[in-house]
């Protein structure tokens, strides 16, 4: 699939439709995003820029952002900050109650997770809680991700529900007790 779609951008440039957008609000980048078609993402986001709409919202709330979060796609992500900054919209939650952030930290991508935290700090909405009852911080206590976890709550501070239970009934602390990561337990307890 991904070989096909670098053709016709190779071969047709604009005339293949980077910016379209079909009923369900899905872009060519965002799916290239969703299916995990990093050489593709790159190509668009490089070739064609803004005309791919990174802004762009699926009806479930999800954006090329989110999309390359979930999938682990850290390269891809760091072009979509680099090239767009607000305009990828870091502050997005979709349907389910995710942003690119709590991707990021589900994925231990935390090289990504820390540059949405220091780029977009007025954004990033540390303490969005999804359906699972998961907070960035949870997560990054889940993931063993400590540089994540005190850079959270260091610039956060309150802000990242260090208080939240999840749906597994534990809190950051917790968590961050049984993984061993004592330097958060420390600033959480």
């Amino acid at each position: 699939m991904g070989d096909v779609a670098l053709t016709l951008i190779d071969k047709f440039g604009e005339k293949s439709a980077p910016g379209t957008v079909n009923p369900e609000g899905v872009t060519a980048l965002i799916l290239a995003c969703s299916n995990n078609l990093d050489t593709v993402a790159l190509r668009l986001i490089g070739k064609f820029g803004a005309m791919t709409r990174p802004w762009q919202t699926t009806k479930r709330g999800n954006t090329a952002l989110m999309s390359a979060c979930g999938k682990g796609m850290g390269d891809v992500v760091l072009a979509l900050i680099d090239k767009f900054g607000e305009k990828a919209r870091p502050e997005q939650v979709n349907s389910v109650g995710d942003t690119a952030l709590l991707w990021a930290c589900s994925k231990s991508m935390s090289e990504v997770a820390l540059k949405l935290i220091d780029r977009f700090s007025d954004k990033v909405r540390p303490e969005q809680v999804n359906l699972k009852g998961d907070t960035a911080l949870i997560v990054a206590c889940k993931k063993g991700m400590v540089d994540v976890a005190l850079a959270l709550i260091d610039k956060f501070g309150e802000n990242t529900r260090p208080e939240q239970v999840n749906s597994e009934g534990v809190t950051a602390l917790t968590l961050a007790m049984r993984n061993g990561l004592k330097a958060v337990a420390d600033r959480l307890g």
